[in-house]
């Protein structure tokens, strides 16, 4: 099985709130580390009111020829 995650940035709309939003695409069980979790908090302007953590995807593992890489 393939796993992906991601992390998408959404800056904020103008004349809103001033605050972005930071969407994680993660596994059940994994979180960065607290430190890059914290820049994300920043970024946005605010205490982890505008990170959505979302389930990773997961892709059907595909049969690759090293030839074709």
């Amino acid at each position: 099985m393939v796993m992906r995650w991601g992390v998408r940035y959404e800056a904020p709309a103008v004349g809103g709130d001033g605050k972005g939003k930071v969407t994680w695409q993660v596994g059940e069980d994994w979180r960065p580390e607290d430190g890059v979790i914290k820049a994300f908090e920043d970024l946005v302007g605010g205490d982890g009111e505008n990170m959505e953590w979302k389930a990773f995807e997961s892709l059907e593992e595909m049969e690759q020829d090293p030839e074709d890489c």
